[in-house]
């Protein structure tokens, strides 16, 4: 959990970067956040499936051992 915290925070800051890029003196730095964006959406999707694969295995493993009333 907390690599997808630290991935929403960066996907915050470059986000925020790149939205301020028509305003920014180094278009060369707006461009990176917008690549780092990128980058960090597709870790964070990466992330989300695997936590999802997971959290349906124990969801089934705990109706399998009947666990929940």
């Amino acid at each position: 959990m907390a690599a997808l915290f630290d991935q929403l925070g960066v996907l915050g800051v470059a986000l925020a970067q790149w939205d301020d890029r028509g305003r920014a003196r180094h278009q060369a730095g707006a461009r990176r956040a917008g690549s780092t964006a990128i980058d960090a959406i597709d870790t964070l999707i990466t992330d989300l499936t695997a936590l999802r694969a997971r959290l349906v295995s124990e969801v089934r493993a705990d109706d399998d051992a009947g666990s929940h009333t």
